[in-house]
């Protein structure tokens, strides 16, 4: 594992903590970013695949090179581009979402590997959405790493902490899918309505 970041934030701190190699890379242009981003996390660091959990648009050098994934907060093919919670919640829609999906050279257009859906919080309160849409980024990171590990996954629709979630494909490991739950109460996340 090693993380690229490109200003400073939380992950950096979180990074040293847990001993990650990390790396601070400006962004001046995307080709330029994901040239620089490519050759240390593949060529330096030997990754085997790139999760993109940010709000930049990347060029071929980066996903090109190896299997990288998106994590988009929106119900793809809704809420393309930029700001999809944001669209999501200044919509009529009644549901959002998160969509982790491979990146190709489309805007959020890539093979969709997996997708959760919760329903907008009756405040609508865009705190609580973007604190939800963290806890769903969380656990479809969590559904591609068994994916990419070989662990066994569950192919039908997964209700994580019971019935108001739905994600497809859910997490094959109880450990994995109790962890996850443990870490949403424990972070005071408005999972449940």
């Amino acid at each position: 594992m090693a993380m690229v970041t490109d200003r400073a934030c939380g992950a950096e701190a979180l990074a040293q903590e847990y001993s990650i190699p990390h790396r601070r890379i400006a962004y001046h242009s995307r080709e330029q970013f994901s040239h620089d981003a490519a050759r240390w996390l593949y060529d330096e660091q030997g990754v085997s695949f790139v999760c993109l959990f940010f709000s930049r648009l990347v060029s071929s050098e980066i996903f090109d090179r190896g299997s990288c994934y998106n994590f988009h907060p929106a119900l793809l093919p809704a809420f393309v581009g930029m700001k999809g919670l944001e669209r999501a919640a200044t919509s009529t829609v009644k549901f959002f979402g998160a969509t982790v999906h491979q990146v190709d050279e489309t805007i959020d257009g890539g093979p969709v590997v997996g997708q959760i859906v919760s329903p907008v919080p009756a405040s609508e309160d865009m705190t609580a959405m973007q604190r939800i849409s963290f806890a769903q980024k969380l656990y479809l990171f969590l559904v591609l790493v068994e994916k990419l590990t070989g662990e066994e996954q569950l192919p039908h629709v997964a209700t994580p902490g019971g019935r108001w979630h739905l994600a497809s494909p859910g997490l094959g490991s109880e450990r994995l899918e109790s962890a996850f739950i443990e870490y949403v109460s424990e972070a005071d996340i408005p999972w449940n309505p």
